[in-house]
C-alpha cells in the first residue's frame, strides 16, 4: 500500500472525495442532489402544463448542471487555481446574469404556459422592473450558493489531493534521509575493518583469513538483512559481536561483553546500535593498561534499554569521533525513527563513558 493510499486508509468520506474510481458516483450523487433541489418540494408546473414545458423545464436544468461542470472543470482549474480571482468571479458572475437574462427569455417568450402558471401564483400582477431585480438577486442567491458549494468542494477536493502528495513526498524524503544516513555510517565501518585485515595480514596471516571470513558474514548481514525496515535484535548482536571480535584480534589488552535479556523476537532498525560500539572502541583506544567495552540491552516493559560503557585511556585519544559525524547522523536517525518517543543519555566521566539509549517498542515511524 502507497503513502497517499495510508493517508486515506479509514476514511471512508476522504476516500470517495478523491478515489478517482468513485467519479462516477461522486457526479450521480450530485444529479440527485441538483433534482431534488429542483423539484422536492413542490412541482414548478401547476396542474395543466404540456409535455414540451416540462421537457423545456429538464432543458434549463440541465443548462445549470451544464455551467457547473464548466466551474468545476475550467473555471477553477483555469483561474482560481491560478491565482486569477478577478477573472474568476467576474466570470461566474456573467455566467449566472447570463443565464437569468436566458431564463427569463425563454420562460416567457417561449413558454406561454410556463408564464401563465408563474403569473398566477403572484396573482395575476405585471412583473415590472423591480419584480425581475428581486428576481435577479434571488436566482444569484439560490443558484450562487449550489454553484459556490460545488466550488468548495472542488476546492476541498484539490486540498486533500495536495496534501496527500506532500505526505507522500515527505514520507519518500524521510526514507531517502534514512538510507542516506545508514550508508554515510557504513563506509565508516567498512574502512576501519578493512584498515585492521591490512595490519593482520602482515603480522598474522592466518588471523587474517578468519578475519576475512568474519568480514564476509559482515558484510551480507550489511548488503542484505539490513536491507529491511527491521531486523531481529538477536541478529544486530550477532554483528556487533562479531565487530568485537575482530577489534579484539587487533588489540591484544582489550576486552569486550554483550548481555541481553531480551525476547529474541525483538526487532529494531538495522544498523543503530554499530555507531555507538564503533565509537566506543575508537574512544577506549590508546591506553597502556587495557581497554574494555561493555555492552548491554535489557528489556524494561515496552522499552528496550541499550547500554554501551567503554573505558578512557589515562592519555587522550586525539581521533575521538564521538561526537563528529557518526553521533550527529545517529541523532538525526533515531529522530526520523521514533521521533519524541527515544531518549538519548551521554555520560562521561574521567575514566568512564557511558551511553544509554532507551527505544520505545513497536514505536518505529
Amino acid at each position: 500500500m502507497n503513502s497517499k493510499n495510508k493517508l486515506f486508509e479509514g476514511n471512508l468520506l476522504l476516500d470517495f472525495i478523491v478515489n478517482p474510481k468513485k467519479r462516477v458516483y461522486r457526479h450521480l450523487l450530485m444529479f440527485l442532489f441538483f433534482a431534488l433541489l429542483m423539484f422536492g418540494n413542490t412541482s414548478p408546473f401547476g396542474k395543466n402544463v404540456s409535455g414540451g414545458t416540462i421537457l423545456l423545464f429538464v432543458a434549463i436544468c440541465m443548462l445549470c448542471i451544464g455551467i457547473i461542470y464548466l466551474n468545476f472543470y475550467y473555471l477553477i482549474p483555469k483561474l482560481l487555481f491560478t491565482d486569477n480571482y478577478r477573472r474568476y468571479f467576474l466570470s461566474v458572475f456573467l455566467l449566472i446574469t447570463s443565464l437569468f437574462l436566458l431564463l427569463i427569455g425563454v420562460i416567457y417568450h417561449f413558454s406561454p404556459e410556463f408564464s401563465h402558471e408563474i403569473k398566477e401564483d403572484i396573482g395575476e400582477q405585471v412583473i415590472g422592473i423591480r419584480e425581475y431585480i428581486k428576481a435577479y438577486f434571488s436566482f444569484i442567491f439560490l443558484f450562487g450558493s449550489f454553484l459556490g458549494a460545488s466550488t468548495a468542494i472542488k476546492l476541498f477536493q484539490h486540498w486533500i489531493i495536495d496534501k496527500s502528495h506532500i505526505y507522500e513526498l515527505e514520507t519518500n524524503t524521510i526514507q531517502s534521509e534514512l538510507e542516506l544516513l545508514k550508508n554515510q555510517i557504513t563506509p565508516h565501518f567498512l574502512f576501519n575493518t578493512l584498515n585492521n585485515t591490512n595490519v593482520l595480514i602482515n603480522t598474522d596471516p592466518e588471523t587474517a583469513s578468519q578475519v576475512v571470513f568474519m568480514l564476509s558474514d559482515l558484510l551480507r548481514y550489511q548488503l542484505y538483512d539490513s536491507s529491511q525496515p527491521t531486523v531481529l535484535l538477536a541478529s544486530d548482536i550477532r554483528f556487533l559481536t562479531d565487530f568485537l571480535n575482530l577489534e579484539k584480534i587487533r588489540r591484544d589488552q582489550f576486552e569486550f561483553s554483550i548481555s541481553n535479556d531480551c525476547d529474541m523476537a525483538t526487532t529494531v532498525p538495522p544498523m543503530l546500535f554499530i555507531p555507538f560500539v564503533e565509537n566506543a572502541v575508537k574512544y577506549s583506544a590508546g591506553g597502556t593498561n587495557g581497554s574494555y567495552v561493555y555492552v548491554a540491552f535489557r528489556d524494561a516493559g515496552d522499552t528496550l534499554w541499550f547500554s554501551c560503557i567503554n573505558s578512557i585511556p589515562a592519555i587522550p585519544n586525539n581521533n575521538k569521533t564521538v561526537g563528529g559525524i557518526g553521533l550527529a547522523n545517529v541523532r538525526r536517525r533515531l529522530e526520523l525513527l521514533y521521533g519524541d518517543t527515544y531518549s538519548l543519555e551521554i555520560n562521561e566521566k574521567e575514566t568512564i563513558y557511558q551511553v544509554n539509549l532507551y527505544l520505545k517498542l513497536c514505536s518505529v515511524l
